[in-house]
């Protein structure tokens, strides 16, 4: 038990966050059954293009998540603290979301929202692993950093950018073939400064994240190389949202046995319901409408939220913030 504020808060066990991924294997075996022994059965006709054609993925990634991270400003002393979040930036980024993707539209909108959500996937898993090295944001770290950001959206533009190619086949084939070995020279790049991080570790755990990192972007590559898309774009989703919901349950519980002031919580106590079936429960019951909105409203407020976590995720879980006084780090 740690104390943080002058409050007893249990701690998120790293550990846990190194297990999540463990999907990587998963998939890995998967890919290699359906290659050396179904003979691309898996792919051809079971694997839809993206997961989103899933209708259980979209119940469960995405949204749900993100909805799950609003529930930790649901109490007075959060939003008070954070009311310009929500009274100022919230308005500008309706504001924003509304010309750059009902005014501008069409390719350009999708590549900066493709864009800034690889960035927010990747740049958490990517804070963590600093966190667990024990060390300062140096020179190693930023080059380490966005290379694999590098050779990450290179992957994407892959997988989401040929719908968007020109017609004529060779030279869509042409930017295909480029942007993979583009992103490979980044990756190989990244991997060289990885290894100089991983001597500069204060800990095994930390040795251990970063690798788990770097072995996650490469598995994007080599996957989206493979045709295995689909996989490539599964796994750094599952372990974005597995992640960030462990820590929202942690901090959410500190939080309750502190004050009991959130009222989510409050009825789920009443209920009998604990805050780690809660948080993901309502989070999925609330955000189905807004995953599988059609009003036009309703998309735009679902972009717009969407938005609002990438800028407020950027900042809350900050050493000294109000959020990291109920939750800590054991690593």
């Amino acid at each position: 038990m740690n104390v943080e504020g002058g409050r007893a808060v249990q701690p998120l066990d790293c550990r846990y966050l190194l297990l999540i991924y463990g999907v990587m294997p998963l998939l890995w075996g998967m890919l290699g059954l359906d290659l050396a022994v179904w003979d691309r059965l898996l792919l051809d006709h079971y694997l839809p293009e993206y997961p989103r054609q899933w209708f259980i993925w979209s119940v469960i990634f995405i949204m749900p998540h993100i909805i799950a991270s609003l529930f930790t400003f649901a109490d007075r002393q959060y939003i008070q603290h954070y009311r310009s979040v929500f009274s100022v930036v919230f308005p500008l980024i309706i504001i924003g979301t509304v010309v750059l993707h009902q005014v501008i539209g069409g390719v350009f909108s999708f590549a900066i929202f493709a864009a800034v959500s690889l960035y927010h996937v990747l740049a958490q898993q990517f804070g963590l692993t600093l966190m667990m090295l024990g060390k300062k944001p140096e020179s190693d770290y930023f080059l380490w950093k966005w290379l694999s950001l590098g050779a990450a959206l290179l992957v994407y533009t892959v997988i989401y950018g040929k719908h968007f190619l020109i017609s004529a086949a060779d030279k869509g084939e042409g930017f295909i073939r480029f942007s993979l070995y583009a992103s490979m020279m980044f990756y190989t790049a990244a991997f060289v400064y990885a290894r100089r991080l991983a001597r500069q570790s204060r800990s095994v755990l930390g040795k251990w994240y970063l690798w788990a990192n770097v072995l996650m972007v490469g598995s994007c590559l080599m996957m989206t190389y493979l045709g295995y898309a689909v996989f490539a774009i599964i796994l750094p989703r599952f372990i974005h949202d597995f992640t960030a919901y462990c820590v929202y349950i942690v901090h959410d519980s500190n939080r309750e046995m502190s004050r009991r002031s959130n009222p989510i919580y409050r009825l789920a106590g009443h209920l009998r319901v604990p805050v780690w079936v809660a948080c993901p429960l309502v989070s999925m019951i609330i955000a189905y409408p807004l995953t599988f909105a059609s009003n036009d409203i309703l998309v735009l407020l679902t972009l717009s939220l969407i938005y609002l976590h990438y800028y407020y995720e950027h900042f809350i879980w900050r050493g000294g913030s109000l959020h990291r006084r109920h939750i800590a780090f054991l690593h």
